[in-house]
């Protein structure tokens, strides 16, 4: 017999993928975890077990094992997924373009963004995906329609075509502006040089997030400066990962 509806997140042990399951856990969500530890460690779930006050269910396996993910959604009930388990450094895609093809749906160059933010805006995705009434953007794109949940309150009546939904602060940020944001935070000067650009990188590209405000009812609420200082404390409190401090 399969469990309760449950979400599942691929790469949920990562560092995006644990601060989402802080925050679906605040909106009275149930998921459980798939991952394969290459880029990651039980450690974080352990601590989101702490936070939250509740196990963690834990599956180790590989986005590429067909048959362990079949088996997956034969035992489990699971009516939505987040993905977070890919591969995300630009130089390293251009080096092995092979692996990252192989691993991921697709790579890209985002605009900065709070990891809370970020987590926050895959929650108010999953809630919009069980709302009873969907609500369909001013432009009209046929990628909407407006449906209601059957009598047994399983999911929509129909499915949906795909939706995609922009997420950032719509706002670039330079190198430059990072480095003297993380030594605002840090209080110490940050060493760097001005070299050529890395292969694969483009002189800019940032998100417009106006569709996810007007869909998601979502904005990002934190700034570069809230973005370095929390990512300075994580890393002042953890200065060898997941590992013995």
């Amino acid at each position: 017999m399969k469990n309760d509806n449950k979400i599942l997140i691929t790469g949920g042990a990562g560092y995006i993928g644990s601060h989402t399951l802080v925050e679906l856990d605040k909106a009275n969500h149930d998921f459980i975890v798939y991952d394969n530890l290459s880029n990651s460690s039980q450690e974080s779930l352990k601590r989101v077990e702490k936070i939250i006050g509740k196990s963690i269910e834990f599956i180790q396996g590989d986005i590429r094992d067909k048959e362990k993910l079949q088996n997956l959604f034969k035992n489990y009930n699971i009516d939505s997924v987040i993905h977070f388990a890919g591969l995300k450094a630009v130089g390293e895609s251009v080096e092995q373009p092979l692996e990252y093809y192989d691993n991921n749906d697709g790579t890209g160059v985002r605009d900065y963004i709070h990891v809370v933010d970020l987590a926050d805006a895959h929650v108010k995705a999953i809630d919009y995906i069980g709302s009873s009434t969907l609500v369909v953007p001013k432009d009209g794109l046929k990628s909407i329609t407006q449906e209601s949940k059957n009598t047994s309150g399983s999911g929509l009546q129909s499915s949906l075509n795909p939706l995609v939904v922009n997420i950032g602060t719509g706002i670039g940020y330079s190198v430059l502006q990072m480095i003297k944001a993380f030594e605002q935070a840090s209080q110490k000067d940050v060493p760097y040089k001005i070299v050529e650009r890395r292969a694969g990188d483009i002189a800019k590209c940032y998100a417009d997030p106006s569709f996810a405000k007007e869909i998601l009812n979502w904005e990002a609420k934190r700034t570069i400066e809230d973005m370095c200082e929390d990512s300075w404390r994580w890393q002042s409190n953890n200065p060898n990962g997941y590992g013995k401090n």
